[in-house]
């Protein structure tokens, strides 16, 4: 499309029907490692259908990074925070200085092994009062806090990612509340 190399496929849906969302995914085949962002701004910018539709109220749109991870700020129990998608992640996970900088009293905690990709861990499960991403706030997540030194955003897992829907749509990541 305007001398701009493009790969239109179907989008992946999980937890919902397909036929809910007609759209078809639209990536830029790999741009030169030195300008991805500025690559795919231009192919977007040339390609107004590929533009990001207006976020419903009961849903969250995370763009897929330059490691194709998911990522996201968000809040837990009000306070501003990094999330990375996972969903090999069991619940919302993090290190115990995150938990200590949001005020989290973990060591009430259920105390736990956690395997994690570093190996097994002493860890805490607790329910964290509220989580939100986007325009998607979920109260009583089931939440663990890793005591080891762990840097980076906080682990967005299933005990949230559950208790929606998820599909992906133009090179991100839809998530829509389902109750």
């Amino acid at each position: 499309v305007n001398g701009k190399r493009i790969t239109r496929g179907l989008s992946r849906h999980h937890g919902h029907t397909p036929s809910a969302d007609k759209s078809s995914a639209v990536t830029e085949t790999q741009p030169t490692p030195a300008e991805p962002q500025r690559a795919l701004e231009a192919v977007l910018a040339e390609e107004p259908e590929t533009k990001t539709p207006a976020t419903r109220k009961d849903e969250a749109r995370l763009v897929r990074g330059h490691n194709h991870h998911y990522n996201s700020t968000g809040q837990i129990n009000g306070k501003v925070v990094s999330f990375m998608v996972d969903t090999g992640a069991y619940s919302v996970a993090m290190g115990y200085r995150e938990a200590d900088r949001l005020g989290l009293n973990w060591k009430s905690g259920t105390r736990i092994v956690a395997n994690t990709a570093s190996g097994q861990s002493a860890g805490y499960e607790l329910n964290l009062n509220s989580v939100k991403v986007g325009n998607i706030t979920l109260n009583n997540v089931k939440g663990t806090v890793i005591v080891a030194d762990i840097d980076g955003p906080i682990l967005l897992g299933m005990s949230f990612m559950a208790r929606g829907s998820m599909r992906e749509e133009n090179n991100q990541l839809v998530l829509t509340k389902k109750y």
